[in-house]
């Protein structure tokens, strides 16, 4: 018999891209769905056009909630599945029309059924009318044992590997099974504001018993160019340190041995976010804070004790080669010349 697939899409304000995302869901060859829309609370045309899908396909159903955050509408959507397996879509994305064929087709080739956890091979990024293919595996795979907590927790968080692949923090280019979340009380951390998913996949993948991955890519994310190291947002600081904390805490909670692999993945997951701190806040256009603000500023989050040892941390195992010179450039003892040394930073990194 075969499988049924919930797939669940937060909504909000994207009333000129939402349709599009559905019709690449609803016209999908693999026909056995469970199409669950959250309106959570869109202050447009959203819900409409949510109930307008619903009437024509007995397979959508639509959940209109209060506003509560993309985390808070995943687990509603969790909470309602009923496919043996579960898959994400964000609702300003679409799919190739035959992805999730494809996908199911590969899981049976590789009699990858047993799997807790199923993934695609990447996904295709859409920027201004233009296609970027990010490739994760090379090959198929079929991963069991101490290699998911090694390899496949340490993707959850960090942007390169080992082997040099890309990250694996993204819920919707993957297959979850319903029945392994369930028992395992896998849910998103709704108190969580930045970078849920990865820490979503981290638990995930501790958990997992069998992971398996197909080379299929069919998943297109749309980049919004308005959105990229344009947004000032003042908070994104302790959002950042947050987020890392949750990660500290859930391994000392767990016993990890503090030398390990997944150490050293949560220092490079650390220096991710600085980066994305020094762009959406600090040296952020919009930033309305004089300099001498700014560098005080920046000793104060050197100073936290998660961040600095981070930036003190000599093993680089997991860092890009950008990520490596930003943390350069933090251990010089003075700010004074970080201005500089971050201008040619994002001269080089942030305008690709």
């Amino acid at each position: 018999m075969e499988s049924k697939l919930s797939v669940i899409v937060p909504i909000y304000k994207v009333e000129n891209y939402l349709k599009q995302c559905l019709d690449s869901i609803i016209h999908q060859t693999f026909t056995n769905l469970e199409i669950i829309l959250i309106d959570d609370g869109s202050p447009d045309q959203c819900g409409r056009i949510c109930d307008e899908y619903a009437a024509l396909d007995p397979r959508v159903e639509v959940i209109h909630k209060k506003n509560g955050g993309l985390s808070a509408a995943r687990n509603d959507g969790l909470a309602r599945a009923a496919g043996e397996w579960v898959t994400f879509v964000d609702s300003d994305d679409w799919l190739d029309i035959n992805f999730y064929e494809q996908l199911f087709s590969s899981m049976q080739k590789q009699s990858a059924e047993n799997a807790d956890v199923y993934c695609a091979g990447g996904y295709i990024r859409e920027i201004e009318g233009k296609q970027v293919v990010y490739h994760s595996p090379n090959a198929s795979f079929l991963y069991e044992g101490d290699i998911i907590k090694e390899y496949c927790m340490a993707r959850a968080i960090v942007k390169k590997t080992i082997d040099g692949r890309g990250n694996w923090c993204l819920p919707w280019d993957k297959f979850y099974k319903r029945e392994f979340l369930n028992e395992n009380n896998l849910t998103y951390d709704a108190t969580c504001r930045g970078w849920e998913d990865a820490l979503f996949n981290f638990k995930v993948f501790d958990f997992a018993r069998v992971v398996g991955g197909s080379t299929d890519i069919g998943y297109h994310y749309r980049l919004n160019p308005t959105s990229i190291g344009n947004n000032y947002n003042k908070e994104k600081p302790q959002v950042a340190y947050d987020y890392i904390t949750k990660l500290h805490t859930y391994l000392d909670a767990n016993q990890y041995d503090r030398e390990d692999i997944l150490k050293q993945a949560v220092f490079a997951a650390t220096i991710g976010t600085i980066s994305v701190c020094c762009r959406s806040c600090y040296f952020n256009s919009n930033n309305p804070n004089d300099y001498k603000t700014v560098a005080e500023d920046i000793e104060a989050l050197k100073e936290k004790p998660y961040f600095k040892a981070a930036i003190q941390e000599k093993d680089n195992r997991f860092l890009t080669g950008k990520q490596i010179l930003l943390k350069e450039i933090l251990r010089l003892p003075r700010v004074w010349p970080l201005k500089v040394g971050f201008a040619a930073y994002e001269h080089i990194f942030f305008k690709t």
